[in-house]
């Protein structure tokens, strides 16, 4: 019998709604990061399949193309990547980065991330800043810099939350150095 960690009600609504219907062998394939582990009674993770197959049987799931500011991931491998606008998978190295960035975990998608070239994993807590002064840039704050968001249709496009932006006082962002836009 699989059982699924506990998890804030939140993430496992959106867990739900990413792996519905999706079960292999009578064990539902869970592939988004360590929010929830699939395990077997007494310990231990649980086998998860390589390649899920819908409920009602038939072909594979697809995989996504990756595009920048998707969120992906392997199937049967809870590591979830972000694919940054140089093509470049960057690891997201735990849920509380997850949840500092992006709006929700329902649009990770499934993809064949080893033919993804790898960047520089994101910082765990990593996440965005803002100096407060309307108008002013929205950062991507990781590894120690800063990367302007340059625009509204990028945070849309990286599906970032714009609920999570944190105020940031100036004199803690201007030192950073400043990284690649993202645009």
């Amino acid at each position: 019998m699989l059982q699924i960690a506990p998890m804030r009600t939140r993430a496992r609504r959106s867990l739900t709604t990413l792996v519905r219907g999706v079960a292999v062998g009578g064990l539902l394939a869970v592939g988004v990061a360590s929010t929830a582990l699939a395990q077997v009674p007494g310990g231990g993770p649980s086998p998860v399949a390589p390649a899920p197959q819908p409920a009602s049987g038939g072909a594979p799931l697809s995989l996504a193309t990756p595009a920048p500011g998707m969120r992906v991931h392997a199937p049967g491998d809870p590591a979830i990547y972000l694919i940054d606008d140089d093509g470049t998978k960057r690891h997201i190295p735990d849920p509380q980065t997850y949840t500092n960035l992006f709006r929700d975990w329902a649009s990770v998608q499934l993809a064949n991330v080893d033919a993804i070239p790898s960047g520089p994993e994101l910082t765990s807590g990593a996440y965005l800043g803002w100096d407060g002064v309307p108008g002013d840039a929205i950062y991507l704050v990781s590894n120690g810099q800063k990367r302007w968001i340059t625009s509204p249709a990028v945070m849309d496009t990286f599906d970032f939350a714009s609920a999570q932006v944190r105020t940031v006082e100036r004199k803690m962002l201007e030192p950073l150095p400043t990284g690649l836009a993202l645009d």
